[in-house]
Protein backbone atom coordinates (compact mmCIF):
# COMPACT_ATOMS: atom_id res chain seq x y z
CA UNK A 1 0.00 0.00 0.00
CA UNK A 2 1.26 3.45 -0.88
CA UNK A 3 0.79 6.38 1.49
CA UNK A 4 0.14 9.84 0.07
CA UNK A 5 0.22 13.22 1.69
CA UNK A 6 -3.14 14.74 2.47
CA UNK A 7 -4.95 15.76 -0.73
CA UNK A 8 -2.51 14.13 -3.16
CA UNK A 9 -4.74 11.13 -3.84
CA UNK A 10 -7.67 13.40 -4.60
CA UNK A 11 -5.45 15.41 -6.96
CA UNK A 12 -4.35 12.26 -8.77
CA UNK A 13 -7.97 11.09 -9.03
CA UNK A 14 -8.95 14.47 -10.56
CA UNK A 15 -6.15 14.19 -13.13
CA UNK A 16 -7.19 10.61 -13.92
CA UNK A 17 -10.85 11.63 -14.35
CA UNK A 18 -9.89 14.58 -16.59
CA UNK A 19 -7.73 12.38 -18.83
CA UNK A 20 -10.37 9.64 -19.06
CA UNK A 21 -12.98 12.24 -19.98
CA UNK A 22 -10.77 13.57 -22.77
CA UNK A 23 -10.16 10.04 -24.11
CA UNK A 24 -13.86 9.14 -24.04
CA UNK A 25 -14.86 12.39 -25.76
CA UNK A 26 -12.25 11.80 -28.46
CA UNK A 27 -13.54 8.25 -29.01
CA UNK A 28 -17.12 9.53 -29.26
CA UNK A 29 -16.03 12.15 -31.80
CA UNK A 30 -14.34 9.52 -33.96
CA UNK A 31 -17.37 7.22 -33.73
CA UNK A 32 -19.74 10.07 -34.64
CA UNK A 33 -17.51 11.09 -37.56
CA UNK A 34 -17.49 7.53 -38.90
CA UNK A 35 -21.27 7.26 -38.55
CA UNK A 36 -21.89 10.57 -40.33
CA UNK A 37 -19.42 9.69 -43.10
CA UNK A 38 -21.10 6.33 -43.64
CA UNK A 39 -24.54 7.92 -43.86
CA UNK A 40 -23.23 10.64 -46.18
CA UNK A 41 -21.56 8.12 -48.51
CA UNK A 42 -24.78 6.08 -48.62
CA UNK A 43 -26.87 9.16 -49.48
CA UNK A 44 -24.30 10.19 -52.10
CA UNK A 45 -24.47 6.75 -53.77
CA UNK A 46 -28.27 6.85 -53.64
CA UNK A 47 -28.32 10.27 -55.32
CA UNK A 48 -25.93 9.06 -58.01
CA UNK A 49 -28.12 6.02 -58.65
CA UNK A 50 -31.28 8.13 -58.88
CA UNK A 51 -29.57 10.50 -61.30
CA UNK A 52 -28.55 7.55 -63.46
CA UNK A 53 -32.08 6.12 -63.50
CA UNK A 54 -33.57 9.53 -64.34
CA UNK A 55 -31.02 10.05 -67.10
CA UNK A 56 -31.82 6.66 -68.65
CA UNK A 57 -35.57 7.28 -68.45
CA UNK A 58 -35.14 10.66 -70.16
CA UNK A 59 -33.07 9.05 -72.92
CA UNK A 60 -35.66 6.30 -73.35
CA UNK A 61 -38.52 8.79 -73.55
CA UNK A 62 -36.57 10.97 -76.00
CA UNK A 63 -35.92 7.97 -78.27
CA UNK A 64 -39.51 6.71 -77.97
CA UNK A 65 -41.06 10.10 -78.74
CA UNK A 66 -38.64 10.62 -81.62
CA UNK A 67 -39.61 7.32 -83.24
CA UNK A 68 -43.40 7.94 -83.08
Amino acid sequence: QVMFRAGKLAELEDIREFVLTKIIIKMQCHAWRLLVKTIYDCKKAEKKGLYSVQHNIRLYLTCRVGSD
